[in-house]
């Protein structure tokens, strides 16, 4: 468990509107959560109307997990584009602490003389690979 959290208020319309409101406001990074499906779960009409029971989840499945949209291509491109310019960074830096800046040998990308150079990225969307 990484936290708790626990409302109240005069009613449940109420008690659910803080609820949401709590749970928007958690900043968790580097762990999963299942923020996304408390607030789910907390604005479903019948959750809210109190019209819960032990098959409430299973019931309403497609509504508290609905399918996740792809990642459109231009954030795919942009995470490559950050990738490479990191590495160009880091490159740089290696060139300058290098005594010959021009030379072939200072590049730490690996890159050799003679030969084609392809760099291949690949990005990670849920289970997805690009």
């Amino acid at each position: 468990m990484i936290a708790k959290l626990v409302v109240w208020a005069a009613d449940r319309q109420a008690a659910l509107t803080k609820l949401r409101y709590s749970l928007r406001q958690y900043n968790i990074v580097g762990l999963h959560t299942n923020i996304d499906f408390l607030l789910s779960l907390s604005g479903h009409p019948e959750f809210e109307a109190g019209n819960v029971h032990t098959d409430f989840i299973a019931q309403h499945h497609k509504e508290l997990f609905p399918s996740r949209k792809a990642t459109a291509k231009e954030f795919l491109c942009q995470a490559a584009l950050g990738l490479i310019l990191k590495e160009k960074a880091v490159s740089d830096v290696f060139n300058i602490q290098s005594q010959d800046q021009y030379s072939p040998f200072a590049f730490s990308s690996g890159r050799r003389l003679n030969i084609s150079y392809t760099r291949n990225i690949t990005l990670r969307d849920g289970k997805n690979s690009k």
